[in-house]
């Protein structure tokens, strides 16, 4: 099977691993002394994917910037990431040309000029633990970064309950690189086997386009966003007749969005997922379509995936009864380090707690700021953002 495939191109396992070797061991010659960071501004692409597993490659950690900001976002958030290498292409929009000390790297041809026959032997001493960082979208003020550690990102993969993919599936790229929902497009489908199948923002913009696409690639599964997945349902149902599994999250969902789905495709199986970007991409989730399911109302959260705990304690950390309302605090693997160059914003979100009901010792939580109950059945379900006013966009 192929590792991924971008219309005509069709790389395969052998081939992508060759393409990001080489292209990690340009990165390693023109990248020494430059730091753990490495910034990425490319358009979803094949191209955009050999050059994510590229830095990981050269031992660094990837800051995926969004192709649709203005320069002067994307110039602040070069700059507060610290980044001091950038990798671009002809399709990238121009900027940080007043950033001082950063290097660019333009890789627009290297797919076209590089030979994936001939096989590399590349390895490089890591220079970090970060796999990756993501921005808040910074609704409360300025967008922080969120560093994601490569041991969180293979314990996500390893919830093979949650991500059930397998060799034959083709699961569709049609997130924002600089969303961690990315992370389920690319990493969770390389490492699980199955085939990437890259669409552009434009295909993504206009969803009777994309469903022909889905249609015509062969498309088995996808993650979106919920207002995207409504979206789908309204003007291009049809998206959703060949798919084998969906995964969706981002806020309420409802039976109801389950009844019209399952009218378009009987056989889907849609994962109702829940996560914050600080805990990596999930933190719990289930799998909506259970015996005597209802036919109206939300659906809630779930329950944690196997590698995360999530606990529901009051306002001065202790665990509450089942069905009282509290916030959801959240360990395990998923945990990042905090915020990038915020400690004090860190300090106040990622804690250490103890709890005498779960002898365990003290371990590391992040403060969701969502309050939420848990039923009678061990499911989460989702009450309210805690901080009045404030609304959750892309985690």
């Amino acid at each position: 099977m192929p590792a991924m495939q971008e219309r005509e191109v069709v790389p395969s396992n052998k081939q992508l691993n060759t393409a990001s070797s080489l292209l990690a061991q340009n990165i390693t010659e023109i990248s020494e002394g430059v730091g753990e960071l490495i910034a990425t501004c490319i358009p979803p692409s094949a191209l955009a994917v050999v050059s994510i597993l590229a830095i990981v490659k050269a031992g660094a950690a990837y800051v995926p910037l969004d192709v649709r900001y203005p320069s002067e976002r994307l110039e602040m958030l070069l700059r507060e990431s610290g980044a001091r290498l950038l990798i671009t292409t002809s399709q990238s929009p121009e900027f940080a040309g007043d950033v001082e000390g950063v290097t660019h790297l333009d890789i627009s041809d290297f797919l076209t000029e590089t030979d994936l026959i001939s096989p590399i032997d590349f390895a490089c001493t890591p220079r970090t633990d970060t796999a990756y960082v993501v921005y808040t979208s910074g609704t409360t003020g300025v967008p922080k970064g969120v560093p994601a550690l490569q041991s969180s990102v293979v314990a996500l993969v390893s919830n093979t309950d949650v991500f059930p993919f397998q060799p034959d599936d083709r699961i569709g790229m049609i997130n924002n690189l600089a969303w961690d929902a990315s992370i389920i497009d690319i990493w969770c489908t390389l490492l699980t086997g199955a085939t990437v199948v890259c669409f552009n923002r434009y295909d993504v913009l206009d969803l009777v386009v994309l469903a022909e696409q889905f249609q015509l690639f062969d498309v088995t599964g996808c993650f979106m966003s919920i207002a995207l997945f409504r979206q789908a349902l309204d003007l291009a149902p049809q998206l959703f007749r060949k798919l084998r599994i969906l995964q969706v999250g981002g806020e309420a969902f409802y039976y109801e969005d389950l009844q019209r789905v399952k009218s378009v495709n009987p056989l889907i199986q849609l994962f109702c997922a829940y996560g914050p970007t600080e805990t990596c991409v999930f933190a719990t989730g289930f799998w909506v379509d259970v015996p005597n399911m209802p036919l109206s109302g939300s659906v809630s959260i779930g329950r944690p995936t196997s590698t995360v705990q999530a606990l529901v304690v009051d306002t001065t950390s202790r665990l509450v009864p089942p069905s009282v309302v509290g916030e959801l605090i959240i360990g395990g693997a998923g945990v990042g380090p905090g915020y990038l160059r915020r400690p004090k914003e860190t300090a106040e979100a990622f804690v250490e707690l103890e709890f005498d009901e779960l002898d365990q010792g003290i371990a590391r939580y992040y403060r969701t700021g969502d309050a939420v109950r848990l039923g009678p059945d061990g499911q989460l379900h989702f009450v309210e953002r805690m901080n009045a006013g404030q609304i959750k966009i892309r985690g």
